[in-house]
């Protein structure tokens, strides 16, 4: 709506003032909102680290490509959480399987072993020592340390080379991660070379194309019933 003309100079001088007054509040009210979004910014950040999957070390759980939320501020970490660590060569994925005082044993035969108790669960892969680590077992993890292992254990780089992990280089442990939209990848890159994904790997293929045909599907379908809303206007 205009505003009304003033019809004298102190109606005029009035409405000037007041439209600056206006102005000002918007202004305020705007450093306001953009100052509580970065201090909330920098308390989810304290709080949280969201980073993207690299590499195939935690397959199946996680898988290269997808977006892990990582909490910062986890003050003890129990055997089977999936935590985030640094290494000289950047962030990593990986499952503890030991803690400080623990007895690791690997063997040759694939098997884990923990304090006697050798471990199951539900990995599919089995568990050989590094052939290029300078470990010996039984190992015993040093204070203040976890021994971490991928998933994927024939392929994985872990603690199995690097040693028990430091708490001091841990960034946190995942409690979700989100799986990328659109066809899953039927190739994947590991050290170099191209290794069939899951979804090739379990005779997924035809599934995940016609996922990925299910997806355009109703891509072309939401957009032709918005052509119909708008009576053939261009989107």
């Amino acid at each position: 709506m205009a505003a009304k003309k003033p019809r004298t100079p102190e109606e005029a001088i009035k409405q000037r003032r007041d439209q600056l007054a206006a102005k000002a509040e918007n202004r305020s009210l705007l450093l306001r909102v953009v100052l509580i979004a970065v201090v909330c910014w920098g308390f989810f950040h304290y709080l949280f680290l969201i980073t993207q999957v690299k590499g195939m070390d935690m397959f199946p759980a996680v898988k290269d490509g997808d977006l892990a939320i990582v909490f910062r501020l986890q003050q003890e970490y129990a055997k089977n959480d999936v935590i985030v660590y640094r290494t000289e060569t950047g962030l990593k994925f990986g499952r503890i399987v030991a803690r400080a005082t623990d007895n690791v044993l690997i063997d040759e035969s694939g098997s884990l072993t923990v304090n006697g108790t050798t471990q199951t669960g539900e990995i599919l892969y089995p568990t050989y020592p590094e052939v290029d680590s300078s470990l010996s077992y039984p190992y015993q993890v040093p204070e203040n340390s976890v021994f971490v292992l991928g998933d994927y254990r024939t392929r994985s780089t872990d603690s199995r080379l690097y040693g028990a992990i430091s708490l001091d280089q841990v960034e946190g442990k995942v409690f979700s991660h989100c799986v990328p939209q659109g066809m899953p990848k039927l190739v994947e890159r590991y050290r170099g070379s191209l290794i069939p994904s899951r979804a090739f790997a379990d005779g997924g293929i035809h599934e995940a194309i016609e996922q990925y045909e299910d997806t355009i599907f109703y891509e072309l379908l939401a957009e032709e019933l918005a052509l119909r809303d708008l009576d053939g206007q261009p989107l």
